[in-house]
């Protein structure tokens, strides 16, 4: 019996040395100063190791040669942010603000075309290598990723894309990179660059966004991190070089810079300022004698061979700094230099109301906005880091003095996310990158000048909608859609965006509906003007939902209540409360494709506002409007299945119009989004289980594709693969609504399709669109669109909790504050 059981025992052991050997060969181990592992496969969710992570985490790699369409956005809440490529050069850059209307291009924009100049390059004796991809050390012109505004065919308008064009001078006498292998993990980059030089080099570009920690994740700067190590076997000298364009002239109102030197007991830096922008560029721990500062290297096609000896002089009407730092590495030794970049701008110019005119006017003139301001007023506006910091020196010191700690704890807030194992990997990474809009979108202003009564102090919040083409500020659909890690991590700033609907509030009870670009007071209110009350009626349930403060719904219960009332009285008639009192597009969400009368999904987003309104009222003990909002939901519930239910096709028919015969019995993949709002919120169903279940049937079998749901199907004719194609965050509500309603496995089918064309087959994972078509899950419209953050739905929607489940305890929302608190 003992030999027996002596035998299970070496059995058992062996079983469990091959279990071991089986899972280290299934995970890539970590190389000697690799910042990751190496031999990954590309375009491929994996878990791996990566320097500063106890576990595995989860990620996709690219390369230089597949890259994705933007890298990295490094920068933090409302202080602009410099897209690190994959192919090792600066890509898109907002930190300097540019100009409202960019020449020659007619059209608003927060970010300049891709700046394309190489980071980093490095000598060694008398060789030079720019560590970049060869494409970008040659002349030539380069187009990046260019949001092609489809409907609009703005692809083909020359000035448009003459905008966007690059045109590069080209090095001499460098050599480039062979490969670059490139992880991005939001607010981190990391690239691993590999040549021919003796000496090996990666960079770890990173910026201190903290969830739950508004203050250090307002930081304007980055730190650059760049591993040196000798790989041959005789010691190695020479210089690292970095170089930073700087701003645009149409950031800055001048084309004179100014420069001076700084020498701290902790870094040497050279600061660069102008009229409205500055930066300061360091170079931490090093000695002064080992530190050369100079102009710009992409300037001059000789420039980077000449960086082992001497860097070119700066001129005043170039705004570019380089830097490099001398090394000397015996054999097998290595070196990390850490460059730290920091930024300002002193203010900014908010948008006019003629610029967003056409969203109300194309039915009535504002005359509320009007009344308050010009057609062509502008107002000015200070970053929130002004009220921190005087200038970029002591963005600098602050950097210099916490780096070790910020980015220990911006690691801690990852790992605890890429511990979720209920969470598929793919997932994990879509989750956290997905984060990289708030670096993109967010604009944070201090409460001064027409904003300070309602934003003080915390400052006036908001996002902007896409920052490449059409940068207007809000709307309340993309905040219905995009808010929820805003009120997972950073409720405070989530209020202000709620003050500032509730500030400019018609007196009607009209919800604004948008802003202008870099703007908080000129409101628009007419498009979308059916729905707008729902989204700022889930946007303050969900406020409550997350925090059980009382206080949220004293302040804005009132007005709830008061747009819960206009939006339901807007159409009259015996069929009023699930119809849109206009005709044609800009009534739904789906903007562009006209409706008329009763629509489906108006209804079942009209029940669940009222719903929400009705749960807030009873919190607050209004009895009498509670009754009422029992009243409309029964009503609304009842003209919805007796006039739109269509038994033939298993789904309700898109609108009916009896009145001028009109209609439509397309397949709407989106139309139980009302049902998604109150399954999120923990509230009863809108509509009857068995439509329901019915409805989702119908829905996969018309609409499911590759790329996870189409917008539309015509019944007997398939998926409209191409018309208006489809709309990546209404595809994650729908998986999500079949999560919640006893179909999880679909529900989290359709999400990873949606997400595969997006960051695997595509590369927007940091360029996330509005629009694509589903034939080839291409973009047609829209760059940077914080609607996409509506992902953060899904761990609650998988768990089959309301949305304030992953906040509780041991919820991965939770567990990821706790963490990068630094208490974990």
């Amino acid at each position: 019996m003992t030999k027996i059981f002596s035998k299970r025992i070496q059995l058992w052991a062996v079983g469990f040395l091959l279990l071991l050997t089986l899972v280290s060969l299934s995970t890539p181990r970590l190389d000697a100063q690799a910042l990751f592992s190496e031999n990954l496969r590309l375009r491929v969710w994996k878990q791996f190791e990566a320097d500063g992570f106890k576990n595995p985490v989860c990620g996709m790699i690219f390369t230089d040669a597949r890259p994705p369409c933007c890298g990295v956005p490094v920068g933090g809440l409302g202080t602009g942010c410099l897209d690190i490529e994959a192919a090792g050069v600066w890509g898109f850059s907002s930190v300097f603000r540019p100009a409202l209307m960019v020449e020659p291009t007619p059209y608003q924009t927060l970010r300049n075309p891709k700046l394309y100049s190489p980071i980093l390059g490095l000598s060694v004796g008398k060789k030079t290598w720019v560590l970049a991809n060869n494409t970008y050390t040659k002349a030539g012109k380069v187009i990046g990723c260019v949001d092609p505004v489809d409907p609009g065919n703005y692809t083909e308008n020359k000035t448009y894309m003459k905008h966007w064009t690059v045109e590069l001078n080209g090095f001499d006498n460098v050599q480039s990179t062979r490969a670059i292998r490139y992880w991005g993990h939001f607010p981190v980059a990391d690239l691993q660059y590999n040549t021919n030089a003796p000496v090996s080099v990666s960079m770890r570009a990173w910026a201190p966004f903290l969830p739950g920690d508004s203050s250090a994740s307002g930081i304007p700067g980055a730190v650059f991190e760049v591993r040196l190590r000798n790989v041959s076997k005789s010691p190695q000298e020479g210089r690292l070089a970095f170089n930073f364009p700087g701003p645009h002239k149409n950031e800055v109102g001048t084309l004179s810079f100014s420069r001076k030197e700084t020498i701290d007991s902790s870094f040497v830096a050279m600061n660069v300022t102008a009229n409205r922008s500055s930066y300061t560029l360091a170079v931490l721990d090093e000695k002064e004698t080992e530190v050369d500062f100079g102009g710009n290297l992409s300037s001059r096609k000789d420039a980077w061979a000449k960086i082992g000896s001497e860097l070119p002089e700066a001129v005043t009407e170039d705004a570019a700094t380089s830097a490099t730092v001398k090394y000397r590495l015996a054999p097998s030794e290595s070196k990390t230099v850490r460059f730290v970049l920091g930024w300002m701008v002193t203010d900014w110019k908010g948008g006019a109301y003629e610029e967003i005119k056409h969203f109300d006017e194309t039915w009535a003139k504002n005359e509320f906005t009007l009344s308050k301001t010009g057609r062509f007023d502008r107002e000015t506006y200070y970053p929130m880091y002004t009220t921190r910091y005087q200038n970029t020196l002591e963005v600098v010191q602050e950097l210099a003095r916490d780096h070790e700690s910020l980015l220990r704890r911006v690691l801690s807030w990852q790992e605890a996310l890429f511990a979720r194992k209920e969470l598929p990997i793919w997932l994990r990474d879509a989750l956290l990158n997905n984060l990289a809009l708030f670096a993109e979108d967010s604009l944070w202003a201090a409460p001064r000048g027409k904003i300070a009564s309602w934003a003080a102090p915390l400052g006036a919040f908001h996002m902007t909608e896409n920052p490449r083409a059409c940068s207007i500020v809000g709307c309340t659909a993309s905040n219905y859609y995009g808010d929820l890690p805003i009120v997972y991590f950073f409720p405070e700033l989530e209020r202000m965006i709620l003050r500032s609907y509730l500030a400019n509030m018609r007196p009607d009870g009209a919800v604004p509906f948008l802003y202008p670009p870099r703007d908080f007071i000129r409101a628009s209110y007419e498009w979308q003007i059916g729905l707008n009350g729902a989204c700022y009626a889930d946007l303050v349930h969900r406020m409550w939902l997350r925090t059980r403060d009382r206080t949220l719904l004293e302040e804005f219960y009132p007005s709830v209540k008061k747009s819960t009332i206009f939006t339901v009285n807007l159409a009259k008639g015996p069929h009023g409360l699930i119809s849109f009192h206009r005709e044609g597009h800009g009534q739904e969400w789906w903007e562009h494709t006209p409706v008329f009368g009763m629509v489906t999904h108006l209804a079942g987003v009209r029940m669940a506002q009222i719903e929400m309104a009705k749960n807030m009222a009873k919190e607050m003990g209004d009895t009498e409007f509670v009754k009422q909002c029992d009243e409309w939901i029964q009503r609304a519930s009842q003209l919805t299945e007796e006039n739109l239910w269509n038994e033939k096709n298993g789904s309700y028919d898109f609108f009916k119009y009896p009145e001028k015969n009109k209609y439509s019995q397309d397949i709407m993949s989106s139309q139980l989004d009302g049902q998604w709002m109150v399954d999120l919120h923990g509230l009863p169903a809108v509509f009857k289980k068995d439509r329901i279940a019915t409805v989702l049937k119908t829905v996969a079998a018309t609409c499911l594709v590759d790329t996870g749901m189409a917008g539309f199907s015509e019944p007997g004719k398939g998926p409209d693969l191409a018309r208006y194609g489809t709309f990546p965050p209404e595809v994650n509500i729908v998986a999500m609504t079949y999560m919640y309603n006893e179909n999880r496995e679909l529900g989290l089918e359709i999400a990873r399709r949606n997400m595969t064309n997006l960051i695997k087959k595509h590369g927007y994972g940091w360029d996330l669109p509005n629009l694509i078509r589903c034939d080839t899950g291409r973009r047609t419209y829209g760059c940077d669109y914080y609607q996409n953050m509506v992902l953060w739905g899904l761990p609650a929607a998988m768990a089959g909790q309301d949305l304030s489940g992953p906040c509780g305890e041991g919820g991965v929302v939770n567990e990821m504050l706790s963490a990068a608190a630094g208490e974990q």
